[in-house]
């Protein structure tokens, strides 16, 4: 197959590709993944063993937290739905990232020839632990927050075990800057678009579920909502409940079960808004006191810990 009319993103990769010994070709089409916005394409590699199809996922920017997460949620569901594993391309993956794709059954490969791909029962390559070209690009400039750092590093002797948020108050950066540990509960659509449609999350969003101080917890309810209305055969809730919770569950997500308490607190609940799922959320939150990151104007007008993001 002719590389150069993939264009620059994808060709370096199947090169790479190229030279493993069991490859004998390789057949990247761009049709053929249906509605899903999440791949890029198919990938067909032929062996002397047989051929083998892998959903391509192209990912430019670095991968957080956050993205991990939802890569590794959405590899599982879409290994349910469309029973072909998943091969993630992506500048870069350091060995920690690189370990728990490995661990979750994720193929990947990066621009510094980090890659895990299994063939079946018949093949398989890993390679972690290649560092990335960091090389500075000529005139780069360190920004003044990186400075104010730096210059606390070079005054203060004992900065180098302090916390992230004591760094970011002795070097004067803003409190939008600064690392808080919260409890975040996700509504039922950040869960979903969390777990197979990240790019919709707000950067507000990313940043929260990005951010390794946060716990992040999803409700009992929220599954309970995905249940109920996948059975009414609603588009927006295609996911099966017991997937999407193994996956939150796999990816650090805590599970916060419903109690009486929180069904008590309902009645007292305005009624500003009448979905009831949306309601044991509020109630939830207020009870427990942790912070209900929603979507929805309607929720947000609740008085209490909610954040719409």
């Amino acid at each position: 197959m002719d590389a150069m009319r993939l264009g620059p993103p994808v060709a370096p990769f199947l090169e790479q590709l190229r030279t493993l010994h069991f490859v004998s070709d390789l057949d990247f089409s761009v049709e053929g993944h249906g509605d899903d916005s999440g791949i890029d394409g198919i990938l067909k590699v032929r062996t002397p063993k047989g051929t083998y199809a892998f959903l391509v996922e192209q990912k430019r920017s670095y991968l957080d937290r956050g993205i991990l997460n939802a890569l590794v949620a959405q590899a599982k569901l879409r290994g349910v739905v469309h029973h072909e594993p998943l091969l993630l391309l992506a500048r870069y993956i350091p060995r920690p990232s690189a370990e728990r794709l490995i661990e979750s059954g994720v193929n990947f490969l990066d621009q510094a020839g980090n890659m895990h791909l299994v063939l079946g029962r018949n093949y398989e390559r890993t390679i972690i632990g290649n560092k990335e070209n960091t090389a500075p690009k000529e005139g780069q400039r360190v920004s003044p927050g990186i400075a104010q750092l730096l210059f606390t590093f070079a005054t203060k002797e004992q900065a180098g075990s302090w916390s992230v948020r004591h760094l970011a108050e002795a070097s004067g950066l803003s409190a939008d800057l600064r690392w808080r540990r919260m409890k975040l509960l996700l509504d039922t659509h950040l869960l979903l678009w969390a777990a197979g449609h990240p790019d919709r999350l707000s950067a507000e969003a990313r940043g929260l579920i990005a951010n390794p101080e946060n716990e992040l917890l999803f409700s009992a309810a929220s599954l309970w909502e995905v249940g109920i209305k996948r059975g009414l055969g609603r588009d927006d809730f295609k996911v099966d409940a017991r997937v999407l919770r193994r996956g939150l569950l796999d990816n650090g997500y805590g599970e916060l079960p419903i109690i009486s308490d929180h069904v008590v607190a309902i009645e007292s609940l305005p009624t500003i808004h009448k979905d009831p799922f949306d309601r044991v959320l509020v109630a939830q939150a207020t009870v427990e006191g942790i912070t209900l990151l929603t979507i929805d104007s309607l929720v947000a007008k609740y008085p209490g810990p909610i954040r719409m993001v």
